[in-house]
């Protein structure tokens, strides 16, 4: 509705000089615009700059000209699902569509949606002020030469599952006994995923020690073949015990659809030691017991015993599982779990998503990851990774007589307390396609082969100086190898199963990559040339088979304790084409890198870099309600951790080889708020109350006199929180003593990573409190990333947020298993015991035999040897 208001009348006197005046009896002078206007008389006139003025030239009864302006108002109001616009010519805007209608069905401008039979995709798009709705077909591959039973459709293509008619004729699920890699494959849960279709996946593992170039693999490497047998683990060509799954490193795969549930028996086939499998990305909501850690949510599986896991797969993406017991997962007890569904976000940006592309790397010793940890720490022996395995195989290009004897090198021997550290942070620094069709059986065919890699005879030793740039290879195992077919897309699933300081930078010769998910969730997607991943993260990504058809290097290069200034440790894989000679490519291996380009998620950089992106200025793909985007939360922490000088009486007995009084080997221990983390004397789940007088918190010790940065705290590090609150945490390395990294691990549940950067070399606790006083430490609530997994930049901060909705004793830890394992972690407890689930029916329970005067007194001393009982409370740091 337009309304016309009359503003004022002007009569046409001289005394109008420059606005109006009279010239004849029939024209009326108009200054509009800066221009001169003759107005013919009883005729209107509007402004350029305003449509809805609007000028007549009127003639009265005395005969005399005046002009009258009107204002028309535009009182319009829209129905639902319409916006008003304004017009750039007319005065009154219109009423506009925000969707499109086909079928009698609404859609919002820029949805995709599916026909019924999944033959047409339809976008919804704005183009002139009118929604319309653009529509194609999709197009299909030909298939030849498959049996009519194992024709599938999907997404309205055809197409053949060679497995199915194999699928028909296995035992029932209960029955199947898998211990070979390829037998996996015909796992009944290894399908196409169809909503509401779940099934019970059962799988088997027997952990055992095992040998690396064991007899199981006969004249391997001479042999390329026999490295392929069953049971025969290469690694990188040297022999070392190691301990596996199923005699298998990576364990076996674990494939399934979202919603499934999973029955895992763990046989401990071990000879001394305990063991444990956590689910490393599934939640376990409902089902908290089974994460898989000793001590918190279950008893260390004992030798000779089983342990049935069971759970459901309700978070899709790529997971992995491994063990969360001592070094056993550096050690070789680590596997995939993928979890598909059916609609997958990010699907059309690529054709096949396999598991022969599943890509795991660990970094790689050449002793038992326990000697190495004990020489490490008792007598300054090396902590540096010499190798880097993908999916368990690789060369070794390094010094083979550095493979089995210790570096040299001297750690730090400061001995200044924490406060005469001088920063170098300065707070005044800081501000606010279609593809062309093939045979589908020929393709299916070439991935799923396992091409060989040919190489010659073994190379001499190579010198220290050659380390990490060989002239020559010198252990000849084959390089993994990934098929791709010219013309397709591929996802590639990664995962880091590191368990030293070693992020490694992946990257592709001639290709780039399209990051499409971290951690299981799915992201706005990111083209890269490098991208760096750390211990315990999962990164999913396109690969465009768009070059000439050859053979390319996927280069995995070490950071920090694998760099080139300790051992230069990089691992090859080859990208083999269909049609290219089936062999190694012809560039030289090396761990130097020439190439430019855009790299994700790098190593110690801060946000607001042109070449670099962080994990915190990624985009979450999914547009969903979030709880965190409140602008302050319920609960907010402080989370600093160093490497710090103390009489650690685990490495360092006071008066006889303190930390001070010796020169060689002194073991700095990482600690989080300058506590070590004792883990509970029975699972925190099970005792539920009956230690929580053990726990603590920097607050808690603090109310009793207590300071950790004097002395050494050893107690269970735990934080409260109740349900249904939004919990922030603010992770600062303040990078004083080591130039180091750390990534640190949720259990039980995602969290948002809001803030990232580096201040510094190095910063203090107190420096990152005040910036946050100030407001001046950036977060981006809107569409964060969701991760399980996240670095800290060394000398700053990783801001993260979640909400408390998985009620549970959860671990959060540094995933460097050298750190943990020394207490650099602490327990978050979620909700009262009262609304923690009950344990399943005969769950198995531990106890320690000693009198209950031995346990109080052996209480009392690991208490930071006072004589206390510490409330727990609940805290709120600022």
């Amino acid at each position: 509705m337009m309304v016309k208001v009359l503003l004022f009348t002007i009569l046409c006197y001289q005394s109008c000089a420059e606005i109006i005046q009279t010239q004849t009896d029939h024209m009326c002078e108009l200054i509009l615009d800066t221009k001169i206007l003759f107005i013919p008389a009883n005729e209107t006139w509007s402004s350029s700059e305003d449509p809805c003025v609007v000028y007549k030239c009127l003639k009265t009864f005395e005969n005399e000209n005046k002009i009258e302006i009107e204002k028309i108002e535009c009182n319009i109001t829209c129905p639902e699902d319409y916006v008003y616009k304004n017009s750039t010519k007319d005065c009154c805007g219109s009423c506009y569509a925000t969707f499109c209608m086909l079928d009698d069905v609404k859609h919002k401008i820029g949805s995709i949606w599916k026909s019924d039979n999944n033959c047409t995709v339809n976008e919804c798009v704005y183009n002139s002020d009118e929604p319309y709705v653009t529509s194609y077909k999709k197009s299909c591959p030909k298939i030849n030469s498959c049996e009519l039973e194992s024709i599938e459709v999907k997404d309205c293509c055809p197409y053949c599952n060679s497995m199915k008619s194999m699928r028909k004729n296995l035992p029932l699920i209960n029955e199947v006994k898998l211990t070979n890699r390829d037998k996996y494959r015909l796992h009944p849960c290894l399908r196409e995923c169809v909503e509401g279709q779940e099934l019970t996946c059962y799988y088997e593992f027997v952990v055992e020690n095992f040998q690396t170039m064991s007899k199981a693999c006969y004249n391997c490497p001479s042999n390329m073949t026999d490295c392929y047998k069953p049971h025969c683990i290469p690694a990188d060509g040297m022999m070392r015990s190691i301990t596996v799954v199923n005699r298998m490193m990576p364990g076996p795969n674990i494939e399934v659809c979202v919603n499934d549930t999973i029955i895992v028996d763990v046989k401990n086939h071990l000879m001394s030691e305990g063991t444990s499998i956590h689910w490393h990305g599934l939640h376990q909501r409902n089902t908290p017991y089974m994460d898989g850690v000793p001590q918190i949510t279950q008893c260390a599986i004992p030798v000779g015993q089983i342990f049935r896991y069971t759970f459901r797969a309700d978070n899709s993406g790529t997971h992995f599982w491994h063990s969360h017991l001592g070094m056993q997962r550096g050690d070789g007890v680590y596997g995939a779990i993928i979890v598909r569904k059916a609609e997958e976000l990010n699907e059309n940006l690529y054709d096949y998503d396999l598991s022969d592309h599943i890509l795991i790397t660990i970094d790689w010793t050449h002793l038992p990851a326990t000697s190495i940890f004990t020489s490490h720490h008792h007598s300054g022996g090396s902590n540096k990774p010499p190798n880097i395995l993908i999916n368990g195989r690789g060369k070794y290009f390094g010094n083979l007589s550095l493979a089995i004897t210790n570096n040299d090198e001297m750690v730090p021997t400061t001995t200044e307390s924490f406060e005469e550290f001088e920063t170098t942070f300065n707070i005044e620094n800081v501000e606010e396609t279609t593809t062309e069709s093939i045979n589908q059986d020929e393709h299916q065919e070439v991935i799923n082969r396992s091409s060989r890699s040919i190489s010659g005879a073994p190379a001499p030793v190579q010198p220290p100086e050659k380390l990490g740039n060989p002239s020559q290879e010198s252990i000849l195992v084959p390089f993994e190898v990934f098929n791709v077919v010219k013309g397709f897309r591929y996802r590639f699933r990664h995962i880091n199963a590191g368990f030293l300081n070693c992020p490694i930078q992946l990257s592709i010769d001639n290709h780039t990559i399209t990051v499409i998910s971290s951690d299981g969730n799915a992201l706005e997607p990111v083209e890269a040339t490098f991208l760096t991943t750390y211990a315990g993260e999962r990164w999913d990504f396109i690969v465009n088979a768009n070059q000439e058809v050859g053979n390319y290097f996927i280069r995995a290069r070490g950071g920090m304790d694998c760099d080139e200034r300790f051992t230069s440790a990089f691992q090859m894989a080859v990208l083999h084409y269909q049609g290219a000679p089936e062999e190694d490519p012809k560039e030289k291996p090396s761990y130097d890198m020439k190439r430019e380009g855009l790299a994700l998620n790098s190593l110690n950089t801060g946000s607001g870099q042109e070449t670099s992106i962080t994990a915190a200025e990624l985009k979450s793909y999914e547009k969903k309600e979030n709880k965190i985007l409140k602008p302050e939360p319920d609960y907010k922490f402080f989370i600093s951790y160093d490497f710090y000088g103390k009489d650690n009486p685990l490495f360092h007995v006071e008066n006889l080889y303190g930390f001070n009084q010796v020169e060689i080997g002194r073991i700095y221990t990482p600690q989080l708020n300058h506590i070590t983390m004792q883990m509970p004397a029975k699972p925190a789940m099970l005792a539920k109350g009956l230690l929580d007088s053990t726990f603590c918190n920097e607050s808690s010790l603090l109310s009793q006199g207590i300071n950790c940065r004097e002395v050494f705290c050893h107690c269970t590090h735990v934080l409260q929180v109740p349900l249904n609150a939004v919990v922030e945490m603010i992770l600062v390395d303040e990078g004083f003593t080591y130039d180091a990294n750390h990534m640190f691990h949720l259990h039980g549940n995602y969290f948002n990573v809001i803030g990232m950067d580096r201040l510094g070399t190095n910063v203090t606790i107190q420096e990152v409190k005040e910036l946050d006083r100030m407001g001046r430490l950036r977060r981006k609530l809107i569409d964060s990333p969701q991760k399980d997994t996240v670095t800290v930049p060394d000398g700053g901060y990783t801001i993260i947020r979640f909400y408390t909705d998985n009620p549970g004793m959860w671990f959060l830890h540094c995933h460097i298993d050298f750190h943990a394992e020394v207490g650099m972690a602490m327990m978050l407890k979620i909700g009262d015991y009262s609304e923690m689930p009950s344990p399943p029916k005969n769950f198995p329970t531990c106890f320690d035999v000693s009198s209950d005067e031995d346990r109080e007194k052996r209480s009392n001393s690991n208490s930071l040897k006072f004589s206390i009982f510490l409330l727990f409370i609940q805290v709120l740091l600022y």
